[in-house]
């Protein structure tokens, strides 16, 4: 019985660089996703009492405060920088 040797593709290219594409655009989403979790779970119990339009109005200043949040959270990278 001949063995096969078990060999698997990588699902994708190795990066022998060090490098990641599109890391300033990780770091962003990254960094949205973290204060869009901790506004939303600050005025959860809220959004579900609310009727519609009301709702759509507390959404807006969840977005504005999310904005703010990772205004302030962004370290001071270029969009420019290498990751």
């Amino acid at each position: 019985m001949d063995a096969k040797p078990n060999h698997t593709k990588p699902s994708r290219p190795i990066n022998v660089s060090g490098f990641v594409a599109g890391g300033y655009r990780n770091l962003v989403v990254g960094v949205e996703s973290d204060a869009r979790r901790k506004v939303e779970a600050r005025y959860a119990k809220e959004l579900k009492e609310l009727g519609i339009v009301s709702r759509w109005k507390l959404r807006m200043k969840m977005k504005a405060e999310t904005a703010e949040i990772v205004a302030k959270s962004m370290p001071d990278v270029s969009a420019e920088a290498m990751f």
